[in-house]
């Protein structure tokens, strides 16, 4: 594998894991397209994504919970159904449940290492890019780490709409890459 190519991984996966770690998010989806992109296979490109989608919400729900903004009693009400699939919990915490904004993004990274941790176990069997993994981790870890770090800086307000504009960006991402095909 091409260094610069995972040098592209690393960076990627840094940027997007800033975002996904301010506003509790798994964001895979973001990095997804680079990953495939340079992976040795569509399938062990997916796997590896999953993996650092795993290892960056793990280290995002880390900071948070040491930060005091992790719901427990939350977090294992959406665990196990997020193990399987589950997604618009942030809203719907914030939403529905009366959680602060603070409190819904830990609990949210939270459920999402779950999630990244279920894909992952169901992606072994396919193959998993480990040159891709490795470059990913090393770039999503700190970007993650950060991000749920300027989660806490950020009041109420600005945190919803740094997560509106995260949850835009991914919306438009996924959109153009339905039509581009």
């Amino acid at each position: 594998m091409d260094p610069a190519e995972l040098i592209v991984v690393a960076l990627w996966s840094f940027v997007v894991a800033i975002a996904g770690g301010v506003a509790g998010l798994v964001m895979g989806n973001l990095r997804l397209p680079v990953v495939i992109q340079f992976a040795s296979s569509t399938s062990a490109g997916a796997g590896a994504n999953v993996a650092i989608s795993a290892a960056s919400t793990l280290t995002s729900s880390v900071t948070h919970l040491r930060a005091g903004r992790v719901n427990a009693r939350l977090f294992w009400l959406m665990a196990p159904p997020s193990f399987v699939g589950g997604t618009l919990r942030l809203p719907a915490m914030v939403r529905w449940l009366g959680t602060t904004p603070r409190d819904a993004v830990g609990t949210n990274a939270a459920a999402g290492a779950v999630v990244g941790i279920g894909g992952l176990v169901g992606h072994l069997a396919g193959g998993v890019d480990w040159g891709i993994l490795g470059a990913g981790v090393a770039g999503a870890v700190p970007g993650a780490s950060m991000g749920a770090r300027l989660t806490g800086r950020l009041g109420d307000r600005q945190l919803l709409r740094a997560v509106s504009a995260v949850l835009v960006v991914a919306g438009v991402s996924l959109a153009v890459e339905v039509a581009l095909g």
